[in-house]
């Protein structure tokens, strides 16, 4: 069933794509898709809703799209988002094979990390806390790994050490605290 609604929702967000022309806005859709995720967990919280759930399809709908990406790529189409800022800023995101592999592995692992974690984050104070700190960080990763301005590859490498920083602490145990500076640290 969960699988089924991930599949829905990306397969409407293509047609939408499809009928209007607009493939270019598809690498900018699976960037926006898990970070708005992301915040759209918080906000869900407070509806009674099952934030796993959400999670998981929010998580498959980025895995879909990015293997519909791999697809596109691999049959030679060339996709480039551009919105141009003042001082060359602008973000640029560009689809190639390499990075359509790429965002295919970061968010499947992302999808299996967050299917296999609804078994064990039942804390009710700290789900939304955890699942909207996963899809930041798929969020990020994924405009890591399409970025071609170095500046904005080093904004998403941030966004995604401060998710790794604050996820590897999360059970906030002193063991824990210490890998997740050290963690900062690395990264």
């Amino acid at each position: 069933m969960r699988v089924n609604v991930a599949l829905a929702l990306s397969r409407a967000l293509l047609l939408l794509m499809f009928k209007y022309g607009k493939m270019n806005y598809m690498i900018l859709a699976i960037v926006l898709l898990p970070l708005l995720g992301g915040l759209s967990v918080c906000l869900v919280k407070k509806t009674g809703l099952k934030v796993p759930y959400l999670a998981l399809t929010i998580a498959g709908a980025t895995f879909a799209s990015a293997l519909f990406l791999l697809y596109s790529a691999a049959n030679g189409i060339a996709l480039e988002f551009s919105f141009e800022l003042p001082l060359g800023t602008g973000l640029h995101l560009q689809l190639d094979k390499l990075s359509a592999y790429m965002a295919c592995a970061s968010s499947f692992l992302s999808f299996i990390i967050i299917f296999y974690s609804t078994g064990y984050i039942d804390d009710k104070e700290y789900e939304t806390e955890y699942y909207t700190l996963v899809l930041v960080f798929l969020g990020a990763m994924m405009g890591l790994v399409f970025s071609v301005n170095l500046i904005w590859m080093f904004i998403f490498w941030e966004i995604t050490a401060v998710c790794s920083w604050r996820l590897v602490g999360f059970f906030k145990k002193d063991g824990d605290r210490k890998a997740a500076v050290k963690t900062f640290l690395v990264t």
